[in-house]
């Protein structure tokens, strides 16, 4: 079979939104982003940003879909989280019963003590505050941590517990007061980003320091949905919304330290193009197979890279150029056995006592 029709016969998962390859093509990016990032970060310093492309586009689709629900006076909270449990709970145990048992096995006893640490406040998504205080995002030894990367699905799983409410209540302003959504979310935007500034907090691994780049993505698909000429007009200038994309990524070359003007332009950056893609379903540059692939088995890739690579460095493999190629093509593999006989069963499943 040719690798594209390999690409192409990848099962789809039952979505609760209208498929849409190019934002899947989307995640492909962020993704390979992240993890040519930690396999090559010498070359491929700026690749770190592909988790703020996964915030904001994890803010745009978890606001659609309850924006859609809440709409059509069918949301419920029940659904909603039972729902991130069958996307998210699978692939993450499968993660950290896998560094349990390898741990075990090639981890000093008090490494060992420590990785436990670690599994429980990644299990019940606190990894982020836990890593505060104790490794920052580019120390050496941060590389030593097979659990580090959970302190990004920490802060969306944190944010999901409060936004659902918040969205309830902008709904409950439009109906009674009729204050537009996309005025309040604007505010609400402003105000996420400022905030970080007068707080004594961590600035990259605390949920408040980036909460707003979620809150961008929910307020691009809100703007999407009341102005559908600004789609338009974004989609008719796709190429410079392409170019303002790779710039903003490239802005972020070499760079060792959390810088919040950066990610913010970012976050615009792909609020924009995922604007553009959302009216473009079948993008030349997003949609192609290759892309599409990565996107899909996305999830599961981005949580077993991390915690390879790290073990790598644990047994003191070097990654070099050609072991890299073979670490990735390692994570692909096994990230494409878990979409295909774990990710795609669990989110059939529509039993809450399954969940």
């Amino acid at each position: 079979m040719p690798l594209k029709n390999l690409f192409k016969s990848l099962p789809l998962v039952n979505h609760s939104l209208a498929y849409n390859p190019s934002i899947d093509g989307l995640r492909g990016v962020a993704v390979l982003l992240v993890v040519i990032f930690h396999i090559w970060h010498e070359v491929f310093s700026f690749g770190y940003v592909g988790v703020d492309i996964f915030f904001v586009l994890s803010g745009f689709l978890i606001t659609q879909i309850i924006y859609q629900k809440i709409s059509r006076n069918a949301f419920s909270l029940k659904e909603f989280y039972r729902n991130r449990i069958r996307r998210i709970f699978p692939a993450v145990i499968l993660t950290l019963l896998a560094a349990m048992i390898v741990g075990n096995f090639f981890m000093l006893i008090s490494e060992y003590n420590n990785l436990g640490k670690h599994i429980k406040s990644s299990a019940l998504f606190y990894e982020n505050f836990r890593l505060i205080g104790e490794v920052g995002y580019w120390d050496k030894d941060a590389s030593l941590k097979p659990l580090l990367h959970f302190w990004s699905l920490a802060i969306e799983e944190q944010f999901y517990i409060f936004w659902p409410f918040i969205l309830i209540i902008l709904f409950y302003a439009k109906n009674n007061f009729n204050i537009k959504i996309s005025i309040s979310l604007s505010l609400i935007c402003a105000l996420l980003f400022i905030l970080p500034f007068f707080l004594e907090i961590n600035k990259f691994y605390h949920l408040l320091s980036r909460s707003y780049e979620l809150a961008f993505g929910s307020l691009a698909f809100v703007l999407a949905k009341e102005y559908k000429k600004l789609r338009a007009y974004l989609h008719i200038y796709k190429k410079f919304i392409y170019i303002f994309f790779v710039i903003a990524i490239l802005t972020s070359i070499n760079n060792t330290e959390y810088n919040a003007f950066k990610t913010l332009l970012i976050s615009l950056a792909s609020c924009a193009l995922i604007i553009s893609l959302n009216r473009e379903k079948q993008s030349r540059v997003f949609a192609n197979s290759p892309l599409v692939f990565l996107g899909l088995i996305s999830f599961p890739l981005y949580l077993n890279h991390y915690a390879i690579i790290s073990f790598c460095h644990i047994l003191g493999i070097d990654i070099s150029a050609w072991r890299g190629v073979l670490v990735l093509i390692i994570c692909v593999f096994l990230a494409f056995l878990v979409y295909r006989f774990i990710e795609l069963y669990a989110r059939a499943q529509k039993s809450y006592v399954f969940a």
